[in-house]
């Protein structure tokens, strides 16, 4: 259900280096430019029938937000969605009624230190819905407007602070 939220495009940033740099070869980094899940079956169900019922129960016991003009920024938790799922779901509600183009997430780093900002720019991010494509052409002018945007692989590899906010 959050999938249909995110449709056309996806510029996905991971920022804020923390915590102790991650080992540099990691099994959700791929070779064909796809960021293969790293808590899919854990952090939420990894088949699509029971993340998409899971998502719908969460929604349903939220009620109907007020939200005056066009949403420019959401908060949302980043922890397993047995402990976060129905807290998201607040959050993400806002989404049903608006309308956007690009979609930006912005998430810590657990695992590497890092000055700047990482974004990821390898494709696109496999969830159990599908691969989430992401917008390369603005990726592409965000890193050419300032050095310190760059794509460090150890700051996604088995980080799940952006990817659990893409199903």
């Amino acid at each position: 259900m959050l999938h249909t939220f995110i449709r056309a495009v996806l510029v996905c940033f991971l920022c804020w280096g923390t915590g102790k740099a991650a080992a540099a070869e990691d099994k959700a980094m791929t070779g064909e430019k796809i960021r293969e899940s790293a808590i899919a079956g854990s952090w939420y169900p990894g088949e699509s029938e029971n993340l998409k019922k899971m998502l719908q129960d969460f929604l349903e016991k939220v009620p109907e937000p007020v939200c005056p003009g066009q949403l420019t920024a959401l908060i949302s938790p980043h922890a397993g969605y047995v402990y976060s799922g129905q807290t998201a779901a607040y959050a993400y509600k806002f989404l049903e009624k608006q309308s956007y183009d690009t979609v930006v997430v912005i998430a810590p780093s657990h695992r590497a230190r890092f000055a700047g900002v990482s974004v990821y720019d390898q494709g696109g991010f496999k969830t159990p819905f599908g691969v989430m494509p992401l917008d390369t052409e603005i990726i592409s002018a965000l890193k050419a407007k300032d050095a310190a945007i760059r794509f460090i692989p150890e700051a996604h590899a088995s980080e799940h602070s952006l990817e659990i906010q893409l199903p």
